[in-house]
This record gives structure tokens, sequence and C-alpha cells, in this order.
């Protein structure tokens, strides 16, 4: 018997469905603050665009970035096309985040299966019409954002090379760049205190087989 079942006095079998019982209440509960924090008001988010403006000299009204992550999962045994991902070699899920300068993940949606562009859950988050919300007859302020949300609402997005760029949108692009990083390190942070998230087996998707060939 392992030492939380004698601790609790019940199977480890009852302890997990509890324990999953539990986060399931917590993720429904406090599912609108991940959506999008409460704290993060027009006027917050335009402190984070003056600070990031006054860093780079040349962010102009960019307030935050954005991007999408992906964990892997154990392999699913249906629907393996969709939660299958060609770039990162595996079978996942994806999470969309925005994050402020400070570092704080202010609004995080998902899990999609692992097929999913980041446009795609750029668009079907509901994220564009909340940021039409907020910036309706304010100053427009904007994501910073990889090619991958080129053209998307209120997303700016590295410059498309079509000419020599000038000493200025080189110097913008490698801060934009450099502040950008923080969204990776907001991630691997999550991961870091749960270290679990990149245990496979504790992923399932529809009963999966952790160890089946693909069919």
């Amino acid at each position: 018997m392992s030492n939380t079942a004698l601790l609790f006095g019940r199977s480890a079998t009852y302890i997990s469905v509890v324990l999953k019982l539990n986060l399931r209440y917590l993720a429904v509960r406090y599912n609108h603050i991940l959506d999008w924090h409460p704290t993060l008001t027009y006027e917050r988010m335009a402190t984070y665009a003056s600070s990031l403006e006054k860093v780079s000299k040349g962010a102009i009204r960019i307030w935050g970035f954005i991007d999408g992550t992906f964990r892997e999962i154990c392999r699913p045994i249906r629907d393996q096309k969709i939660f299958y991902n060609g770039y990162e070699g595996a079978h996942g899920i994806k999470y969309q985040g925005t994050v402020a300068p400070d570092g704080l993940i202010l609004s995080l949606h998902g899990p999609f299966p692992g097929s999913t562009h980041d446009i795609t859950m750029y668009q079907s988050c509901g994220l564009p019409e909340k940021l039409r919300e907020i910036m309706k007859q304010r100053e427009q302020l904007f994501l910073y954002g990889d090619i991958a949300y080129t053209s998307s609402f209120r997303i700016i997005t590295p410059y498309k090379v079509t000419r020599p760029l000038t000493r200025k949108e080189k110097r913008l692009i490698k801060v934009l760049s450099s502040d950008r990083i923080g969204i990776e390190n907001a991630f691997g942070k999550v991961v870091t205190q749960f270290a679990t998230t990149q245990f496979k087996p504790d992923q399932p998707v529809n009963k999966p087989s952790c160890f089946s060939k693909d069919t």
C-alpha cells in the first residue's frame, strides 16, 4: 500500500478519483480567471504598453505577447491525426497564452488538439471579441506574436522581409524578440512547478494505450 493510501486510509484508486473530481471543480469554478484575468483592464494594458515602449524605445502600443504551447500526451487510440503535430513529431494538446511584460500569464485558452494552428486557436477562443470590447472608442493597443498570427486582429508580428530593414527596424525586432522570450519562460515555469505535465502516461486522451503502435 502506498504512503498516500496509508495516510488517508483509502485505496489509491479512490484517492485518484477524489483528486480528479476536485481538479475538475477548480477548473470549472475558476475558468473565467484563466480565460481573462479580472485585473486586466484597459488601464493596466496601457501601463504595460507605456513601460515596454520606454524599455524598447520603439515598441509603440504593444502591451503583451501571445503564443501557443504544445504538451505531449499519451498516444490516443482514436482520432490520432487531430492530436498529431507534425512540427513536434508527437501526439499532444495545445494551449494559447497571453503574457504581460512582467511575465504574468493573464489569459490562457485550451486545450486544443495538437494539430490546431495558432491562428485557429486565436480565432476560436473569443479573444478577438474580448479585445474589440476593451478597445472600443479607445487608443488601440496590440499584442506581439510570431508570424503564425499575421493579419490577426490587434496582433503585431515581425516584419515580412520584402526589402532591406532599417537599423531602427532591426533593433526593434531584436528587442521584441528578446522580450518575447518571457512568454516561453512563463510556460517553462508552469512545467517546472508541475512536472507531471511532462509525463505522458499521466496525460491520457480517450483511454489511450501509451505504448501501442499507431493505427
